[in-house]
């Protein structure tokens, strides 16, 4: 089996860190590289946690490893639901295909319409999940959404500003697994959902990955949140929680316990908005609507047209 640097476009997405080495993200825009903070501050990753080539975060990913207890902080809304998240989820398995064209590598039209399918059926089930449990979608779904399924002109190809032609195959795989954990948070969402509604087990796209106890002291109302998420069906790990055991609660406690009486019942939010909250695609700089024009004002000089395209030798 052939060995690819760790930058090719037959790359493989991979949580295993010791065979992807962190990608250049210093590089910036003009390679496809982006600020991923959201995704970062979902995670609660520090700045020194780098993005792989291979496209994830290593083993801090999401779905990989039970959630932290203390990372689970009261009145985070997304964060509380995390615990529900499926386990492996398989955005982690899904390949970004991409074949050489011109010394660029292209995302196959295939690998994009599947992406598609897959986040427009979880965004289908979740939107009708969350109005069934009157919960609202998750701030990080909401947030990116219209960022990804941005398209100019009525162009109704799957994420035209995902896969740029002149983005680098790592970043083309980043931007690929980016979709996945907007897929993965409406999956847990709909996992939650069906917790509130119904109980545990039966989970409808997958067992919880479930919390991991890692703090050495439980205090009153550290053992309430455990309790209320044991009722639901959420495994729960490590030393403190051998003597722990699901409480004799309604669904509707727990859920109040877990997601909050606020967060739960107000501010109800079940629809994607249109535009995302600084998101200006007509400016040409965003991250998600690039214009290699304005970010290469040089471009014919360099071989490409104005769409980043390397040109032929006839043009």
């Amino acid at each position: 089996m052939a060995l690819y640097p760790h930058d090719h476009y037959r790359v493989s997405v991979s949580v295993d860190p010791s065979i992807s080495s962190p990608a250049p993200v210093n590089e910036g825009s003009i390679r496809g590289y982006f600020d991923n903070n959201a995704t970062r501050l979902l995670l609660g990753l520090s700045p020194n946690d780098p993005i792989l080539h291979s496209g994830t975060y290593g083993n801090k990913e999401l779905s990989v490893l039970p959630i932290k207890f203390s990372s689970l902080h009261p009145h985070m809304y997304d964060q509380q639901l995390l615990p529900f998240m499926p386990r492996f989820h398989s955005f982690l398995s899904h390949t970004i295909s991409m074949h050489e064209q011109c010394g660029q590598s292209l995302v196959y039209a295939e690998t994009c319409r599947s992406l598609e399918e897959h986040l427009t059926q979880s965004m289908l089930r979740a939107q009708v999940a969350c109005h069934k449990a009157s919960i609202s979608l998750p701030n990080y779904a909401l947030a990116l959404l219209p960022r990804l399924r941005y398209t100019a002109g009525g162009d109704e190809r799957p994420f035209p500003y995902q896969f740029l032609t002149f983005f680098s195959p790592s970043a083309k795989r980043i931007r690929g697994v980016r979709i996945g954990p907007v897929r993965a948070v409406l999956n847990t969402t709909i996992n939650a959902t069906h917790a509130f509604r119904e109980g545990p087990g039966n989970w409808p796209v997958g067992n919880p990955v479930g919390i991991s106890i890692d703090v050495t002291e439980l205090s009153e109302d550290d053992n309430k949140l455990l309790a209320a998420y044991l009722a639901l069906g959420v495994p729960v790990e490590g030393e403190l929680a051998k003597g722990l055991a699901p409480a004799s609660v309604s669904l509707e406690e727990a859920k109040e316990v877990v997601i909050g009486r606020v967060l739960g019942k107000s501010a109800l939010i079940t629809e994607i908005p249109h535009d995302s909250p600084g998101f200006k695609p007509n400016m040409g700089t965003d991250n998600d609507a690039l214009d290699y024009a304005q970010l290469d004002p040089a471009y014919e000089e360099h071989g490409f047209d104005t769409d980043g395209v390397v040109m032929t030798q006839e043009q």
